[in-house]
């Protein structure tokens, strides 16, 4: 296959990418709105990379590299979509595909790589490293806590410092739900509801949470946030925590001070 295989570089994602895309990662999957619904930025925002594998003028494979830069600072790469359609796995197309993606990072002077996956082996034999900076933490139940109320769902894009921002693939709708001087936006993941970000005071998000928990909850944070600590002295050791998907490849020796405040809703 390799002689035929071609792999290349393009500035942002055509139809053929579109396609595999959503059959890879949702059809497959039995999951998904639309790919405008969960990626929104593939369609208008800050350019990004698509690379693309191509067999016998067939697209068998492409990955998304999107550069988000921060002020004063430079930038780094968050890598998604990253993709093959399924009569051609196990040939090398993935291995072929990320290694042309890193050779357009380090073009782009990024300074660091982070992707979240269920398949860390690949990524590691590149040189990616897991990444412990963010934490997912099941709720213990309450029985007397109130059934939550939730708002209509939000239909528009979700504004973010890197562009537009969709839901992840896993998620089928976004709330905001607001009480007080807290904000929190909340994800609908298979009726598991998910707190993505939140704004105001720490006490008054906790109190939202605690008392809106008729079924299960689940707070995806980064280490570090007031809101883990103001959890775990109320509720102490019940939590449930889950091992982070996260992964980093840092291309300068700075690299590590870009993805630290990477969260749930900016990955793509």
């Amino acid at each position: 296959m390799s002689a035929s295989l071609e792999i290349l570089s393009a500035d942002n994602a055509d139809f053929e990418d579109h396609k595999i895309i959503w059959e890879v990662f949702f059809a497959a999957r039995s999951r998904g709105l639309s790919l405008k619904v969960h990626a929104p930025w593939l369609f208008s925002g800050p350019p990004f990379k698509c690379i693309r594998a191509n067999y016998m003028d067939s697209r068998v494979g492409c990955a998304i590299l999107k550069p988000c830069r921060q002020e004063g600072i430079g930038a780094f790469g968050l890598i998604g979509f990253v993709c093959v359609r399924y009569e051609f796995r196990g040939c090398g197309v993935a291995q072929s595909i990320l290694s042309k993606l890193l050779d357009e990072a380090k073009s782009m002077q990024l300074a660091s790589l982070i992707l979240w996956t269920q398949a860390p082996q690949l990524y590691e034999k590149l040189g990616f490293s897991r990444s412990q900076d963010d934490v997912l933490y099941e709720l213990p139940s309450l029985p007397d806590s109130e059934v939550v109320r939730l708002p209509k769902p939000l239909t528009t894009p979700l504004k973010g410092r890197y562009g537009p921002r969709g839901l992840p693939p896993f998620a089928s709708s976004a709330y905001q739900i607001k009480n007080g001087q807290a904000e929190l936006l909340v994800l609908d993941c298979g009726g598991i509801m998910t707190l993505a970000e939140w704004n105001g005071p720490v006490n008054d998000v906790i109190d939202v949470v605690m008392k809106t928990r008729g079924q299960d909850w689940w707070v995806n944070a980064l280490l570090g946030d007031e809101l883990l600590e103001e959890i775990h002295a109320r509720l102490g050791d019940t939590l449930g925590e889950q091992p982070s998907a996260r992964m980093v490849l840092n291309l300068s020796s700075t690299g590590d001070e870009y993805t630290q405040d990477v969260r749930l809703l900016d990955r793509i």
